[in-house]
């Protein structure tokens, strides 16, 4: 426990989505989607039930994000290793400098 608590302090200030980070906002969604539940059941009050749909809504847009970075993760990488395999690092820096 020590250590994934380590690991998610260490993650946040890593850039890009690590996969402690979403372990730990997975477990959050779950736990308060479990909790908007049970509320929601138990009170059977509107609002309630309109949280649970925003916090599911969130949860659901959160992991198309951490889909699609990691789609473009994956892009980056394959075009990275097809321009090292064709140029040298000269021609990187070229092909790099015309894009910006």
């Amino acid at each position: 426990m020590t250590t994934f608590i380590v690991s998610l302090w260490d993650s946040i200030f890593t850039p890009g989505p690590t996969p402690t980070l979403v372990m730990a906002t997975n477990a959050s969604f779950v736990a308060l989607i479990g909790l908007l539940t049970v509320l929601a059941f138990m009170t059977r009050n509107i609002h309630v039930f309109a949280l649970l749909a925003v916090a599911v809504a969130l949860c659901v847009s959160v992991q198309w994000f951490l889909k699609e970075l990691a789609v473009v993760k994956e892009e980056e990488e394959k075009k990275s290793k097809e321009r090292g395999a064709t140029a040298g690092p000269a021609a990187m820096a070229a092909e790099e400098k015309k894009e910006q």
